[in-house]
């Protein structure tokens, strides 16, 4: 990348606001940090310039964060969302990470650190915490269905060869190249991969994939 990390806030907190900004501009990310308190100024932000990172609430004034997050997932599929939220229910983790968030971290969660979840997502990892984690796995336990809806696992041709390949334990890099795809196209197919295997990371997306026969 020939420029900055852009960054956005999406919090309807200054206080939150302030400490986000300040903990990255300290950071060794190099990053431009750009605020927004409701999904009204969050499209503001969409509308100027592409974004490389989203850390986003969900309980904004002017209605759920989830909006922000899908259209930011549209307009930008490179975007790294992550969502920073008191909200930790199954349903609205599961939703989150549908629209396109690709990690979900709790306020008061102390173990993930905002540089650390941030570096996570642009690895192409999956920052969630613990808690919330557990309460997905007891849901899941509750109602079966959920953790194999159908049999059509979803993935195109390309995902699953993206899967194929990454198993081998390549690096991202490794695998565009060996796949003749761009270094910035293929987090893309592996957050769609990681989305509809529902996992979390690589680990537990290449065990899927080999649970449900996609991969050897």
């Amino acid at each position: 990348m020939d420029r900055p990390l852009r960054i956005a806030v999406l919090e309807d907190s200054q206080i939150i606001q302030d400490r986000f900004k300040r903990i990255i501009e300290q950071s060794d990310l190099g990053a431009k940090v750009v605020l927004a308190a409701s999904n009204a100024q969050f499209e503001q932000l969409l509308n100027e310039r592409p974004l490389d990172v989203v850390l986003a609430d969900l309980g904004l004034l002017d209605g759920s964060g989830l909006i922000s997050i899908k259209r930011a997932s549209a307009l930008y599929p490179q975007c790294q969302i992550i969502v920073v939220s008191s909200l930790s229910d199954p349903e609205t983790v599961t939703t989150a990470l549908a629209m396109g968030a690709v990690g979900y971290v709790h306020k008061d969660d102390p173990s993930i650190e905002v540089i650390d979840a941030i570096q996570q997502a642009l690895n192409g990892g999956s920052p969630i915490s613990a808690s919330i984690a557990r309460k997905i796995v007891e849901n899941m336990q509750l109602h079966p269905q959920l953790a194999n809806p159908n049999e059509d696992h979803g993935l195109t041709k390309r995902e699953v060869e993206v899967l194929t390949v990454l198993s081998k334990g390549l690096s991202h890099a490794e695998a565009a190249q060996t796949l003749s795809v761009a270094t910035t196209t293929l987090p893309v197919h592996v957050r769609n991969i990681y989305r509809k295997l529902q996992a979390h990371n690589r680990t537990e997306a290449i065990f899927e994939a080999r649970n449900q026969g996609i991969i050897p």
